[in-house]
């Protein structure tokens, strides 16, 4: 008889401890959940601006990689709770979305990742056979392609830099960190592109726009007088003297500490002023030191009206050249509407330098429009 009293106790015992494991496993789950999460809340701080300390502002750069983790471990928890076939109770999903959601959600808004998929390819093929129809003349169509390289300061490899210029067969080449050593080392560059403005300097604050368009100027600007100059070219355009683009070459202060970025977010409202006060067609390019998802560079699009030529073409990473595919985007290229972006690459490796080169063909839609009223 007391046999039966302590089998029939038995099972009465193992469930407190079966509770126990449960309980704990829930909140295993709620802090890895909370884990993960906690970059995507300091990232959404830093969009925000609720804090100008150096560190949380670095966390835009990398608010891309972080949204794409969230919601690879969003997947993962529901891979995991399907295959385990378990469904936790109300109060403990409540919170595991409480924790994971707000961020993932609030990233994936500012930093849309689908514009990095290479969409333009599914209309590419009709647009260029629509675009050989439409136009009978041809050479009355402004097409540009420009070449952007931040050449980094101690890079020496002046034949491979040679190289990769001249191959880029480039209408506007942009140099950045411009020393005067490179200026002695590429000075072969000045037969192929016979109209130019050198401004190299000791520090990476040297520039130099180089063109084979006739008749270009070129004046130096010291935008919200930071002392980082910048420099613009006035391109006049073919078949159409009426119409003028104008290009911008910058280099902003790096966002390291001490609050630099304010310096560069200063420097790239003034480039947004700039810009506003100008006729014609614009085109700005250089290293901005900013990713396309952070607050200032948004507010220089939205405020210049220029247009992300890297939007639904790629995600295109330029620093640092060691992490490839997985860097972060921080050279770009903004055009004004008139312009219809035709290519647009990187380079992988960059040959020297931390940083890829990038190329870009536009066609000036304006003026191509024109030659077909003609």
């Amino acid at each position: 008889m007391q046999n039966n009293e302590e089998s029939n106790q038995l099972p009465q015992s193992k469930e407190p401890a079966a509770s126990r494991r449960w309980s704990c496993g829930m909140f295993f789950w709620f802090g890895c959940n909370l884990l993960v999460s906690l970059p995507g809340w300091a990232g959404g701080i830093a969009h925000l601006q609720w804090s100008d300390n150096s560190i949380f502002e670095l966390m835009n750069h990398t608010l891309w990689h972080v949204t794409i983790a969230l919601w690879l471990w969003i997947a993962f928890s529901a891979f995991l709770g399907w295959l385990r076939g378990s469904r936790s109770p109300g109060h403990w999903r409540v919170l595991n979305a409480l924790a994971i959601f707000p961020p993932a959600i609030y990233l994936a808004w500012v930093t849309t990742p689908w514009t990095a998929l290479p969409v333009h390819r599914l209309t590419a093929q009709s647009d260029h056979r629509v675009g050989n129809e439409k136009i009978a003349n041809r050479e009355n169509a402004t097409r540009l392609k420009i070449f952007s390289w931040n050449l980094f300061l101690a890079n020496e490899e002046y034949r491979e830099m040679l190289d990769t210029i001249e191959q880029s067969d480039a209408d506007i080449v942009v140099l950045l960190e411009l020393t005067p050593n490179h200026m002695r080392g590429l000075k072969a560059l000045r037969d192929r592109y016979p109209y130019s403005l050198w401004s190299p300097r000791a520090n990476t604050r040297g520039l130099a726009i180089l063109t084979r368009t006739p008749n270009a100027t070129f004046e130096e600007l010291d935008l919200a007088t930071t002392g980082y100059p910048s420099l613009a070219a006035t391109l006049p355009a073919k078949g159409a003297s009426n119409r003028s683009t104008k290009l911008l070459a910058m280099h902003t202060s790096s966002p390291n500490l001490d609050n630099r970025f304010l310096v560069r977010d200063k420097q790239l409202a003034a480039a947004a002023k700039w810009v506003q006060e100008q006729d014609g067609d614009l085109i700005l390019v250089g290293d901005l030191n900013i990713t396309p998802w952070s607050h200032a560079f948004r507010s220089l699009v939205r405020e210049a009206s220029l247009r992300d030529t890297r939007e639904y073409r790629g995600f295109f990473a330029t620093w640092p050249t060691k992490f490839g595919i997985i860097g972060i985007p921080i050279d770009h290229a903004l055009v004004s509407s008139n312009w219809r972006v035709i290519d647009r690459d990187v380079g992988f490796p960059s040959l020297g330098s931390d940083h890829q080169w990038i190329s870009l063909t536009v066609e000036n839609a304006a003026v191509e429009k024109a030659a077909v009223e003609k």
